[in-house]
């Protein structure tokens, strides 16, 4: 996990706004706009994304998933 925090250094993030929470059975999914910029190469990206946490009977985390548009992040880290 400390590797995501580290990799998140290289983003100037400038908007992460959750549009809503949604939850039922163990699970809770936010959709949210994203918009940023890859710093070593100055491209932006503006997408919708999706966290789905998945929650066990101790209320811990047990899983997470995060939804993105990869082709888009790919083509504003390439060089």
């Amino acid at each position: 996990m400390p590797k995501f925090f580290e990799s998140l250094s290289e983003l100037e993030i400038t908007r992460f706004e959750p549009l809503a929470f949604l939850e039922g059975d163990g699970m809770v999914a936010v959709p949210l706009r994203v918009e940023l910029t890859v710093r070593a190469t100055g491209r932006k990206v503006r997408d919708l994304e999706v966290h789905l946490w998945t929650f066990g009977a101790d209320g811990k985390v047990t899983r997470f998933r995060h939804v993105v548009d990869t082709q888009q992040f790919a083509l504003a880290a390439q060089r």
